[in-house]
């Protein structure tokens, strides 16, 4: 199949050139990375296939919108947020069990 007829067919179907699709899938996956390991933003961009970090920090600001380490910050921070939150869920249902058990006897 001839590489420009392969690209034209992908756009049609996806709606994107495979490039820019390629280029979505390796973001995504950082962005996976970011939140789930300790890897160092230089270790993820090799990992997700970019043999220069700066290409990989621009690319990724480009079209996430913040750096990639903003990016880790913020969603570390949500996650703290997150499992404070449902700590303090569990709290209040003990709370209200209690004070069930205490009216009822």
């Amino acid at each position: 199949m001839n590489r420009s007829y392969f690209s034209r067919l992908f756009r049609r179907d996806v709606g994107i050139s495979p490039k820019k699709f390629l280029l979505r899938l390796r973001i995504n996956e950082a962005c996976q990375l970011l939140q789930t390991t300790q890897l160092s933003i230089n270790q993820i961009s090799e990992k997700v296939g970019f043999s220069n970090p700066s290409v990989f920090g621009h690319s990724f600001t480009e079209l996430i919108h913040e750096t990639p380490s903003a990016y880790r910050k913020r969603r570390s921070f949500n996650n703290i947020q997150e499992q404070h939150s449902l700590e303090w869920q569990q709290i209040n249902d003990i709370l209200g069990h209690l004070s069930a058990v205490q009216q009822s006897t």
